[in-house]
């Protein structure tokens, strides 16, 4: 991509734009807890009023490994069923970090994915062809979808949300039910518990994160 650098800071991250293009880096620590919705109310990491959003992932791994932290995972990731706002994130855990980058993904791109029509993901860059990479030759394969409802209860100024997580559920893979509304699901996972997730942003230098962005043209 030959992006006309424009970068800037948001409480999503560090983000850079062309036209029809999104990338966002991310760097940030990671801590999470489980507990029932009762202690969750009565901690304050639960409020009732709080919008929740329906959120749909599908893991891609190599199925064969034991799930390493230092090694890649990707996800696509679907909002409130809204199939025009799809993402493709690539995540590394490495020293208590999380290292994510994250770009739009098309619908009809992501049905290629999922159909194995992988060809023309040679030709893309950044976390497009690392996961065409990964599939071809890391052994990389959808292991497992998933959707559970979100609530984002905190976002300070310093860089830290905190996220609640509940009633998670595996659902049955495929192509056609990540864009069903009512997909057949597995079970449930963790019945009865939910999930507070709690990360802290770390900055990066401009200088670092400009070389970072050019790394990707």
């Amino acid at each position: 991509m030959n992006y006309q650098l424009s970068i800037f800071r948001t409480g999503n991250g560090w983000r850079k734009r062309q036209t029809g293009e999104y990338m966002s880096y991310r760097i940030y620590l990671e801590s999470y807890a489980w507990m029932n919705e009762k202690k969750a109310v009565k901690r304050g990491d639960y409020i009732a009023e709080q919008k929740e959003d329906v959120v749909r992932r599908i893991y891609f791994r190599d199925p064969d490994r034991k799930r390493q932290r230092t090694r890649a995972e990707f996800l696509i990731i679907m909002r409130n069923f809204d199939a025009d706002r799809i993402h493709l994130e690539e995540r590394i855990w490495n020293g208590g970090r999380v290292f994510s980058k994250t770009v739009w993904l098309p619908r009809e791109e992501c049905e290629k994915i999922l159909a194995n029509d992988l060809d023309w993901m040679a030709e893309r860059e950044s976390v497009i062809f690392d996961l065409y990479y990964h599939i071809t030759h890391e052994g990389y394969r959808m292991v497992s979808m998933d959707e559970g409802r979100e609530q984002i209860i905190s976002e300070e100024g310093n860089g830290q949300i905190t996220i609640l997580e509940k009633e998670k559920r595996q659902l049955l893979p495929g192509k056609e039910a990540f864009f069903l509304e009512k997909p057949e699901w597995v079970r449930t996972l963790h019945p009865g518990k939910c999930r507070v997730l709690r990360r802290k942003e770390c900055l990066l230098p401009q200088a670092a994160l400009e070389m970072l962005c050019l790394g990707e043209n």
